[in-house]
């Protein structure tokens, strides 16, 4: 069941399979060895929803306390179970709003194969874990051991690492909530808890760290891995922007370290910020595909495009996306285009990208940008390079007053093929 590279699919019967393999199986974990915790189901997409309820019931029954994933399902959705669990190796684009979870390798494989010496370092999988939480999702972590039940060396290296990571960090990670910024910081990642928020640093900002649209009064700063060393706060109003003000901490010269530290604020009460999207201190204002407004139904275009808490549908010819954002002054912005990729690759195992597509891009006061999306760039998201994206330079546009903008994007053509069509991940106003 499921394979359907080996076996004729019109030689199977998926019913047969679930009554002489799956329920029997079911039925023996769920009896024989006590309480189960979970049951972490890959079902084939070829299940009915009558089966897939049928299945559900059954555990149910059996343990209503057992945990259920939701790719029991033929949909992925989260009916099917518990929680959300994302496509193999992704990161949720935006913080989840219901339980999620993602699945990771910790090299190439899903089973144990001995010629695979690729381990992740304990530095990505660091940074992996920290984006992961902050986007309000699990992570499960594949290790593959062998026949004998024995753990790669090479995985033993890496988990002892993290290990250690999480000796000095592990506040920052375990029942933290996820980051309360409306979009992703180039630098790094953020979790909180009440009264304190975590700035995992995944790429050194220079010698101080600046934070717009935190709300809260700010006190102490320290890295957990120096908590005596106390760091210089002060908080500052963004001229142009009434009611914003930036936090500045100053780090000092880059400590280099084989995982990235965390960097902890203590805060006054839950974390509060800026609801809009406004230019970062760096001039880099981060448009979200998930939040942007569908203009002909006035929804979140979220409706249409996600998948399983991540950005994975294509835009449709005649979509028009529509955001606001604010900037403190006049400026002068590339606009840049970020496009996910679909599944499938190519003969040398690259993910295949869809280009050409053909867009307008219209931002308050600027004549129509006519342009076609084209490849410039590819890049691992967020550093995951099972997940890449590309992006281009589409254009500038002259902001003139400091204020709330639009930005529009009509999709005049989209070009289909094996790479997904057109899965707009962001706009980026890059300041020139």
């Amino acid at each position: 069941a499921g394979n359907d590279w080996d076996f004729d699919e019109d030689k199977k019967d998926f019913q047969h399979f679930l009554d002489d393999k799956v329920f029997p199986q079911v039925d023996e974990l769920l009896s024989n060895y006590g309480p189960i915790a979970q049951l972490w189901f890959d079902t084939p997409t070829s299940i009915s929803v009558e089966q897939s309820e049928k299945l559900l019931a059954f555990v149910r029954e059996k343990q209503p306390d057992c945990i259920v994933n939701s790719r029991l399902g033929p949909g992925g959705d989260k009916e099917w179970g518990d929680y959300i669990s994302l496509r193999d190796n992704e990161v949720p684009t935006m913080p989840l709003t219901q339980n999620g979870e993602t699945c990771a390798t910790i090299n190439r494989h899903w089973g144990y194969n001995k010629f695979d010496l690729d381990f992740r370092p304990a530095h990505d999988i660091a940074n992996l874990l920290a984006d992961v939480v902050a986007k309000n999702a699990n992570y499960l972590l594949n290790i593959g051991p062998d026949s004998l039940g024995r753990v790669p060396e090479g995985s033993v290296k890496v988990l002892r690492d993290i290990g250690r990571w999480l000796e000095t960090n592990a506040e920052s990670i375990y029942e933290t909530a996820p980051t309360p910024f409306a979009s992703d910081l180039d630098w790094g990642a953020v979790t909180r808890r009440p009264g304190r928020l975590y700035f995992h640093m995944f790429d050194s900002p220079g010698e101080r760290l600046t934070i717009r649209g935190l709300n809260n009064a700010a006190g102490k700063a320290c890295f957990l891995d120096a908590p005596d060393a106390a760091l210089s706060v002060s908080q500052d109003p963004v001229p142009g922007a009434p009611g914003v003000q930036d936090t500045t901490i100053e780090i000092g010269a880059s400590v280099p370290t084989d995982i990235h530290r965390v960097l902890a604020l203590d805060i006054a009460g839950e974390a509060d910020v800026h609801p809009e999207t406004i230019e970062q201190p760096d001039g880099l204002v981060t448009l979200e595909s998930l939040v942007a407004r569908n203009v002909a139904t006035g929804e979140p275009m979220a409706n249409e495009i996600m998948v399983r808490g991540a950005v994975a549908k294509s835009l449709q010819d005649g979509d028009v996306l529509e955001w606001s954002f604010e900037t403190p002054e006049p400026r002068t912005f590339d606009v840049c285009i970020e496009c996910a990729l679909g599944r499938y690759s190519d003969g040398d195992g690259n993910r295949v990208a869809d280009t050409g597509h053909e867009i307008t891009i219209e931002v308050s006061g600027n004549s129509p940008i006519e342009a076609t999306v084209e490849e410039q760039e590819r890049f691992g998201v967020r550093g995951n390079d099972h997940w890449p994206a590309i992006r281009c330079t589409v254009g500038s546009v002259q902001i003139d007053q400091p204020g709330t903008h639009s930005l529009r994007l009509r999709v005049r053509h989209v070009n289909m093929g094996k790479g997904g069509g057109f899965i707009l991940r962001q706009v980026r106003l890059v300041a020139s």
